[in-house]
């Protein structure tokens, strides 16, 4: 019986970055489903719930903070990691603190260290906030 492959969504606004990690990813043996805003982002969501969220913070007509909030309502266990060239520690440090993100990467980011804490979220299991 084959096991199916862990499927990330990438959400980001900037083209050469979702190029990059779903080529990235897919060659890691990844399902990566890749979208450039929050509204392609919620949809897709909704049609299938990833295992891992990679998820930019500042991206036009909607934050990532606004998308962090719907995925966290769809399914509050969906391990969601930050990614942003703009420190905004306050905002990040409050999602940490809450629980409703899992790690915070700062861009340009090394790919075998997303990779390796992409595996590693991914191995852990994932606990629902309630």
């Amino acid at each position: 019986m084959l096991q199916e492959q862990p499927q990330i969504l990438v959400v980001d606004d900037s083209p050469g970055v979702l190029m990059l990690l779903k080529e990235f990813f897919t060659r890691e043996g990844y399902g990566v489903t890749t979208v450039n805003c929050g509204d392609s982002a919620m949809s897709s969501v909704k049609d299938r719930i990833p295992d891992l969220v990679l998820l930019d913070v500042k991206m036009p007509k909607m934050s990532g903070f606004e998308v962090l909030e719907h995925i966290k309502s769809v399914d509050s266990a969906v391990p969601v990691v930050l990614m942003s060239a703009y420190t905004e520690l306050t905002s990040v440090a409050n999602c940490l603190e809450n629980g409703s993100i899992t790690h915070y990467i700062s861009k340009p980011f090394d790919l075998r260290g997303l990779s390796s804490l992409v595996t590693g979220l991914l191995k852990t299991p994932q606990i629902a906030l309630k």
